[in-house]
């Protein structure tokens, strides 16, 4: 199969809705210029979410990790990259970079992905999408895949309901929100930033649904997990802050 795109480039400028009160770059916001890019790329390859939908499956995102250089700020103009790196195991990597004007890397970032069959609701590897396997290998960020781990005495915080804003096209929350709601609980915590930012996703949410998450700082590391009411487990989430 000839790939003309390998990697996948556009630019975008950091907009008044996108920027916190110190005119930076939100964390929920890159995740939306993630999915969008990869979404815009995936459709270039024939895999979007149209061609998945006519042949009874869809993409789900799995874990997304960032390692954050520099924030782009209100009107900055950047440049976002994107490319698939491989297989390993059910999960589909995929890479992201956002440069500046200087092409500078600002942000860098790892995700994993797995297509999911409608009627199964169950992951699987279809034979013809093996071509992913072997359009590019470099990766953005390291240890993607290396699971968060699980922390004792974390404290509750908050409790969220799945509304209708929060809804996608696949008819749960889209990744972003919880990255917002994560955004909500730490609220300013300028001048510290976040160096690294890792989130896991494992059971989706609903219109309805809710969530309970919990929290637990040590140094500068600040860890998140969720909670639903039958005690599964939505998201688990990690940054690594700066030093002051």
């Amino acid at each position: 199969m000839e790939i003309k795109t390998k990697i996948y480039r556009r630019q975008q400028q950091v907009r008044s809705y996108d920027i916190d009160e110190n005119l930076e770059l939100k964390l929920n916001v890159i995740f939306q210029w993630f999915s969008e890019i990869a979404w815009e790329h995936a459709k270039i390859l024939g895999i979007g979410f149209e061609e998945l939908n006519n042949i009874d499956k869809f993409w789900v995102l799995n874990s997304v990790n960032v390692e954050i250089n520099k924030l782009p700020k209100w009107q900055d103009q950047l440049i976002l990259e994107t490319w698939p790196s491989g297989i390993s195991g059910i999960q589909y990597t995929r890479e992201f970079q956002f440069y500046d004007d200087k092409q500078n890397v600002l942000i860098a970032a790892s995700s994993s992905w797995v297509i999911i069959d409608k009627n199964t609701l169950r992951p699987i590897l279809p034979p013809e999408f093996s071509y992913l396997d072997e359009l590019l290998k470099e990766k953005a960020t390291e240890n993607l895949l290396k699971k968060i781990p699980i922390h004792k005495d974390l404290k509750f915080v908050t409790e969220e309901t799945a509304r209708y804003t929060d809804i996608d096209m696949h008819y749960h929350v889209n990744n972003a929100v919880y990255v917002n709601w994560i955004e909500n609980i730490m609220g300013n915590i300028f001048p510290n930033k976040i160096k690294r930012f890792k989130i896991q996703f494992s059971n989706e949410l609903k219109l309805g649904d809710k969530v309970s998450i919990f929290t637990k700082k040590e140094n500068n590391y600040i860890y998140w997990e969720s909670l639903k009411s039958d005690d599964k487990v939505c998201f688990r989430a990690e940054a690594e802050l700066e030093n002051n």
